[in-house]
């Protein structure tokens, strides 16, 4: 507080003086705490003696010249390029980087100079957690209705609309948009990306996380409670704007649905998502999708459990035979036909028996008959 003062004070002075001020301030700071700074900032504008340099994120370029610097030509050439991707350009977190790297042995000062440890792909993988620790304190800095608002976009994805977020966060979008626009124009954890139809028609703005490490960070720390209430709230509202073309969003429906733990409908958009990839000739995707509702299916009360599980077991069945995984997908059928035989089923259980002759009339044959 008494720096602010005196620099309201010198942005004051009439008569001329010799004095260059040079004052940086980080735009992620909170609102409610620097309220008093930001207002002497607006206030020193205003005067024609002040002017403002707001810095961006380094570029490629810049962020090969520090490493130059810090590591060698040599080192900065090979792991440049995984730098800046890990960083997004942050120089805070391109120095807390690199020491960690270099704490940990990644990456070694020798008689021949700098030099990497482990290929450049590893380095982009080794987050260090004093770069998780910074952003998890910019995110206790917020104020409440900035936290709230950030912790909904985190369950809505990387990229947002200011209205599926809205959903999620169970807030009027009126209210909602300032609290995103002072965050964007703070640049700590999302930025303005333009404006998206939606597939009801209406348009709404778009923002993006910086980094998808923000996202990430903000999501592992949001309440578990208030994350699956944020999910169940926007897979609803994705539900009525899709009604009738539920297809077109099954797979963020189905992510919804999950970390909502509506089992039921997470089973049944993940089918709808595995219909989709076979159709774009993907049985891989549509057997990893088709294991998932399976998984879901099982946490189903007993009467419908049998019922959702059945048609998606010889589902799966089928996309493992078209991956190739042949094996795999005898042992699902056998397990099927096995339990709709239990179970008294028996249009299931014929089902099972002919997807597995079929499967086996070409490496044996007696089995198949």
């Amino acid at each position: 507080p008494a720096t602010i003062d005196v620099l309201n004070s010198l942005g004051q002075r009439r008569d001329p003086a010799r004095l260059l001020r040079l004052a940086t301030m980080r735009s992620s700071e909170p609102a409610v705490a620097s309220a008093p700074l930001r207002r002497a900032h607006a206030d020193l504008l205003a005067r024609p003696h002040a002017s403002q340099l707001r810095l961006q994120p380094l570029s490629d370029d810049e962020v090969a010249g520090y490493l130059d610097l810090r590591v060698g030509r040599d080192l900065s050439r090979e792991i440049g390029a995984a730098m800046h991707q890990l960083t997004a350009g942050n120089p805070l977190f391109l120095a807390t980087a690199i020491d960690h790297l270099v704490r940990k042995g990644y990456i070694v000062d020798s008689r021949d100079g700098w030099r990497a440890q482990v290929p450049a792909e590893t380095l982009a993988g080794a987050v260090p957690a004093s770069l998780a620790g910074t952003v998890t304190r910019a995110l206790e800095e917020l104020a409440g209705d900035e936290r709230q608002a950030i912790d909904a976009a985190s369950v809505v994805g990387t990229e947002f609309s200011l209205w599926l977020a809205a959903h999620a966060a169970d807030m009027d979008e009126l209210a909602l948009e300032p609290v995103f626009e002072m965050l964007a124009r703070r640049r700590t954890f999302i930025v303005r990306e333009g404006v998206v139809e939606l597939a009801n028609g209406i348009f709404s703005p778009v923002y993006r996380f910086t980094h998808g490490l923000y996202q990430e960070i903000v999501l592992e720390h949001t309440d578990p409670k208030t994350r699956a209430d944020a999910h169940g709230r926007a897979g609803r509202a994705m539900e009525r704007v899709f009604a009738g073309r539920e297809h077109e969003a099954a797979a963020d429906l189905a992510c919804h649905f999950h970390g909502a733990g509506d089992h039921l409908r997470a089973a049944q958009y993940l089918r709808v998502a595995a219909g989709n990839a076979l159709k774009r000739y993907a049985p891989r995707e549509a057997a990893a999708l088709l294991h998932g509702a399976v998984t879901h299916a099982a946490h189903l009360p007993p009467d419908e459990r049998t019922r959702v599980e059945m048609s998606l077991m010889l589902e799966l069945g089928q996309a493992q035979l078209a991956t190739g995984e042949t094996d795999l997908g005898i042992l699902t059928l056998r397990r099927l036909e096995r339990r709709a035989g239990d179970e008294r089923r028996h249009d299931d259980r014929l089902r099972a028996l002919l997807t597995l002759a079929e499967a086996q009339v070409g490496i044996a044959r007696e089995a198949a008959l």
